[in-house]
């Protein structure tokens, strides 16, 4: 531009660059308690005054003391989320917006299979993964990215009129789930101080402003993804079971194997999936199946007879980079790693945009046969969008 006018002998003042944000900065928001043991819980109510908030750069800080057991016994806690049974948002006028049951189950295995391997690394220790607690330490320090909650999961800057108000509800789950005992009684009992850091932008006014007047007439409109969960004790080595949800675009399903013996025991990782247990594994959408012939596995899984059924999921997770789920944690890991499931992506593309339809009429059917009658609990997480229509004072919700 300059050379052009300098060419033509113009003589023209450049306006002042327009800045769509005057201010970022991280902001503290502490829960309505100080201190919250197990069996309790922990609610936040956003206070951000007209600033946005970006999700990827915000996080929740965990002081955990743990307490129980014989001296010096250490603690295995899969991820800082396995301190979370249940996560539940909801808006300031009161609507739901996202909730996912066992949370720390949930983020076991979302948080290895969606992550590439160099960043999982990177979290290992601020986050806990697969760390040690030592019973009776004064205390120890976690950190958990607040993009694992689905709403805050998305590279956009979530806007004041949602934000502001918002409540963030987590119940706190029992210690013998939580936590796992290498040697002698397990924790008995644990508390959390937390905080939240909040990545803040405030607007230029005139945004500001624009923006506000969307959200007074035809309301601004955010999508992100909800997990759905359904629980299936199978009473045989055939599990065949519907899930009825209703909603215009579901993405994938996971579906989560454990043995009920190891769900509430000090002495194993309540949240880790037994060996990959399913000989035929399908699922269906009216006429389409999923995939289109069962996805087999012959007899007992075996380290050569697994590897077909962990190239196709790691194939439907569909990411160009390399996970954190390495072979030998589907099929032989230890019982602090194990991450078989069954995964089945409905996208047509990458784009999250390209679900699949469904309703009471057209539900998930699934048709899964495991090797053995061992009692085994499934848990199903549907991955599907979720839209938001938010107004200044109201927040409407359709999936």
């Amino acid at each position: 531009m300059t050379s052009l006018l300098v060419e033509n002998r113009l003589n023209y003042g450049m306006p002042e660059p327009t800045t769509v944000a005057t201010i970022r900065r991280k902001i503290l928001n502490f829960p309505e308690a100080t201190s919250s043991s197990n069996g309790g819980n922990v609610l936040f109510i956003l206070q951000t005054g007209n600033q946005l908030i970006y999700g990827p750069g915000s996080y929740l800080r965990i002081k955990l003391a743990a307490v129980g057991g014989a001296a010096g016994s250490n603690r295995i806690l899969d991820n800082v989320a396995g301190l979370f049974r249940r996560l539940i948002v909801t808006s300031s006028s009161g609507q739901e917006v996202c909730r996912v049951e066992d949370f720390g189950l949930f983020m076991s295995k979302q948080a290895r299979y969606h992550s590439s391997k160099n960043r999982y690394d990177n979290l290992r220790d601020p986050c806990f993964l697969e760390k040690q607690v030592t019973a009776g330490q004064p205390h120890v320090y976690a950190i958990m990215p607040l993009s694992w909650i689905p709403i805050f999961d998305q590279d956009v800057l979530l806007p004041s009129q949602l934000m502001h108000g918002l409540r963030i509800h987590f119940d706190l789950e029992e210690p013998v789930i939580a936590f796992q005992s290498q040697a002698g009684a397990g924790v008995t009992s644990y508390s959390v101080e937390c905080a939240l850091q909040l990545d803040c932008v405030t607007l230029a006014t005139q945004f500001r402003d624009a923006i506000e007047q969307i959200s007074e007439s035809t309301g601004l409109m955010l999508l992100h993804k909800e997990h759905h969960r359904t629980i299936t004790h199978p009473s045989s080595s055939t599990a065949q079971f519907l899930i009825n949800k209703s909603c215009s675009k579901a993405l994938y399903t996971m579906v989560i194997p454990r043995h009920t013996g190891s769900i509430n025991n000090a002495l194993t990782n309540s949240v880790g999936s037994e060996n990959y247990p399913f000989v035929s594994a399908q699922c269906q959408i009216g006429s389409v199946f999923y995939p289109t012939s069962p996805l087999l596995q012959e007899g007992a899984p075996t380290e050569w007879g697994t590897k077909e059924p962990y190239y196709y999921i790691q194939n439907e997770v569909g990411r160009s980079f390399v996970n954190a789920v390495p072979y030998d944690t589907f099929y032989i890991g230890t019982n602090n790693v194990q991450n078989a499931v069954f995964y089945q992506s409905f996208m047509l593309d990458n784009d999250y945009m390209s679900g699949v339809l469904l309703n009471n009429s057209r539900g998930l059917l699934f048709d899964l046969k495991t090797h053995d009658n061992t009692s085994r609990r499934l848990d199903t997480y549907l991955c599907h969008l979720r839209l938001l229509r938010i107004f200044r004072n109201n927040v409407v919700v359709r999936d």
